[in-house]
């Protein structure tokens, strides 16, 4: 094989390899990316749930007072 062929080659075989591994890299880093958001929304929601204070209760409803019946059945 001559030299250039072989020159040839290897940098062919470089680039490849280059291609690949940035490939491989960045298909981590996305993969990783997102379960780090994922924890970080779980953490997060989990963190907004124990501090944030319930709602107010509403006041207890009571009966009507007896005297707004009073008017109804004339009217009927």
């Amino acid at each position: 094989m001559s030299p250039r062929a072989w020159a040839a080659g290897a940098a062919a075989a470089g680039t490849v390899a280059a291609a690949l591994v940035l490939t491989v890299v960045t298909t981590a880093q996305r993969r990783y990316e997102r379960a780090f958001a994922f924890r970080m929304a779980v953490t997060t929601s989990a963190y907004i749930a124990a501090v944030t204070p319930p709602p107010p209760t509403p006041p207890a409803r009571s009966a009507p007072p007896a005297s707004c019946h009073v008017g109804l059945s004339s009217q009927l």
